[in-house]
Order: C-alpha cells, then structure tokens, then sequence
C-alpha cells in the first residue's frame, strides 16, 4: 500500500514537530522509506517544522539542527518552518517544493522571492 502512494509522487514533504525531539529523530526512517518506495531516487524532497508558532521554550529541535539534516541529505530542496494552526509559511512551503531553480522561466522579483532567492515569500494579500 505504501510502495503505491510513493510512485507517482512528483515530490515528498517530510514534516516533523519543532516541539518533539522523536518527531525529528525519526526523519532517517521516513528517508530510508522514500528512497525504497520511490521511483526517482532523486525526488524533490522538503522537509518542514511545524509548530513554529509556538514559544520558544517549548521548543525541542533548533532550526539550525534541521537546516544541516537538509544539507546532509540528499534530495531535500528546502527547509520551511511552519505553524499550520496559523498558516505560517504554509504557502510558502509549496512553493519551495514545486518551484525549483530549474523551474523558473524568467528570473523576476516575484520568481526570484518564491525561490527564496532574494526576501521571502508572502501569500498574504
């Protein structure tokens, strides 16, 4: 069942809880499964901290921590800190797996902010 929700995968967002150590410790084991189940060993991959909204001082996994499992990994585009609950960085999320270097036609403000190449990327209107 898993090995089908991997093969028409055109990219993979691995999420885990800024608030929860486990959570991030357990990103080797999801690697492992997208490079067993994917076609494409090469699939974009974002990985995401949810929960960034909330204190500091619940916080488990520094940003730092995440940045260079990014590095180390193979694959991975990106690395978004999110807080779903008040749809942080949500958008932009998408948009770091979907729009790639490769991707943009022109380079304009807005292609470059969205690629995180120059600012960030605001959704908001």
């Amino acid at each position: 069942m898993l090995s089908a929700c991997y093969q028409r995968a055109h990219g993979v967002i691995v999420v885990f809880d800024v608030t929860n150590a486990k959570s991030f410790s357990n990103l080797p084991q999801w690697v492992r499964e997208i490079n067993e189940f994917t076609s494409d060993s090469m699939i974009p991959r974002l990985l995401v901290g949810n929960k960034s909204d909330l204190s500091s001082s619940r916080r488990e996994v520094p940003k730092e921590k995440a940045e260079k499992f990014v590095e180390e990994n193979e694959g991975f585009v990106a690395y978004v800190e999110t807080s779903a609950i008040k749809t942080i960085n949500v958008h932009e999320a998408f948009f770091r797996l979907v729009l790639q270097p490769s991707d943009v036609a022109s380079e304009t403000p807005s292609n470059r902010s969205m690629m995180g190449l120059k600012g960030s990327v605001s959704c908001e209107k």
